[in-house]
């Protein structure tokens, strides 16, 4: 027997599927919870099966006589004549053909990138759509809408606000890259972060200086370059020493390990960073090998825009126990071995965040995710807004 055929009535009868799926999230639509639509959506397949076809008004009507045995009025009555879809507003491009949907999802991540917080830019993003909505906007160019954008946003988070907006929006419409360095320690919240502003900023090309020395590991044998092969933390190990205590090395052999394994897993990151110069793309890089004074060395020497940043866990308990946590989150992460080099992550620490410090690089205490995130993306817009400083009037002209 072939399958029950749906002819959609306001389509001239095109043919589809019986699919108890769009039958129960329609049900769903009007309060019925999932278990109950879907018996009821797999009770009315079995009672049609021996018919060929039938259109969707019939669907209709007979799913909604099954409903007024069961549910109150006011339901039926809902899923008899639901509510018109919502119309979308097209977003016309200044200076190009292009039309597109205004997107919630788009226009949020706008948000975030110029620098608001998760509540600010969803509350700016719902109140500009059901704007749209209620005005039954059917087309607005893309001035407009950043002339609407700014007028929201300065009553709910003031002028500052809508400059950070400006800056960024003047930034993503110049089609120029950007290159953001997220440096730390190990237990900082390094890759957590830096997939977060990646995702916040639509960049979809990320590194980790780790994942840049397995491979160089995978290639090179021990014997010929031992120093890739041990952690950061341990890299001095690898080094002719003077101290006799084979397990206590002192805090210039600590960093003096770890700058040599920078020093080699550099040619890597610097091929990285020179392929997105080439290919015009923006790159999120992160990892312990993003020491300050390399990082400065990239932003000065660099023809695009470079953000050098420095995540920390400045308290010692705080670090400890972020590090501890590393055993339970993943197998593959075993907290022992940090925790048991834990004065030397701590040393390294302490090292970066004072070149950070004599470099200028911002550091950002990584206590609270949400917050983190959003001081990068006003260390990024700090880095923006020389280049990219504009008015409401000059990059959204009436």
């Amino acid at each position: 027997m072939g399958k029950l055929i749906v002819l959609d009535s306001s389509d001239e009868g095109a043919p589809t599927p019986f699919l108890r799926g769009i039958l129960t999230r329609s049900l769903r639509n009007v309060g019925i919870d999932f278990k109950a639509a879907y018996a009821l959506s797999s009770s009315i397949k079995e009672e049609l099966e021996g018919r060929e076809s039938l259109t969707t008004a019939e669907l209709r009507a007979e799913t909604a006589r099954r409903l007024d045995n069961i549910y109150p009025v006011e339901l039926v009555e809902r899923y008899r004549n639901p509510a018109p879809i919502r119309r979308t507003t097209l977003i016309s491009h200044k200076d190009s053909d292009q039309v597109s949907p205004f997107s919630l999802h788009q226009h949020t991540r706008c948000m975030h990138a110029s620098g608001l917080s998760p509540l600010a830019a969803t509350t700016i993003t719902t109140e500009l759509f059901q704007y749209l909505h209620d005005k039954e906007v059917v087309e607005m160019d893309s001035d407009a809408l950043g002339r609407l954008t700014c007028r929201i946003i300065h009553n709910h988070c003031g002028d500052e606000a809508v400059q950070r907006y400006l800056t960024w929006t003047h930034f993503s419409r110049s089609d120029e890259p950007i290159h953001i360095l997220i440096g730390g320690a190990t237990g900082t919240g390094k890759s957590t972060i830096a997939t977060e502003v990646a995702h916040r900023f639509g960049i979809v090309r990320t590194q980790s200086t780790d994942m840049l020395r397995e491979v160089m590991r995978v290639m090179i044998p021990h014997a010929l370059l031992p120093m890739l092969h041990s952690s950061s933390f341990e890299a001095w190990r690898s080094q002719p020493r003077t101290n006799e205590q084979a397990d206590t090395p002192s805090n210039d052999e600590i960093i003096s390990g770890y700058l040599t394994q920078s020093k080699e897993v550099s040619v890597s990151s610097d091929a990285i960073i020179q392929r997105a110069r080439r290919e015009n793309v923006s790159l999120v890089l992160e990892g312990i090998h993003n020491h300050p004074t390399r990082m400065r060395e990239i932003a000065e020497n660099c023809d695009g825009l470079v953000v050098p940043l420095m995540l920390a866990i400045i308290k010692r308990k705080d670090l400890h126990k972020r590090i501890s946590g590393r055993g339970e989150e993943s197998t593959l992460r075993r907290a022992k071995r940090y925790l048991k080099n834990f004065d030397a992550i701590l040393a390294l620490q302490n090292f970066l965040l004072d070149d950070a410090d004599q470099q200028n690089i911002p550091i950002i205490h990584n206590e609270d995710q949400e917050e983190t995130i959003e001081q990068v993306m006003l260390a990024i817009n700090d880095v923006l807004a020389p280049h990219f400083a504009t008015t409401e009037s000059e990059l959204f002209p009436k």
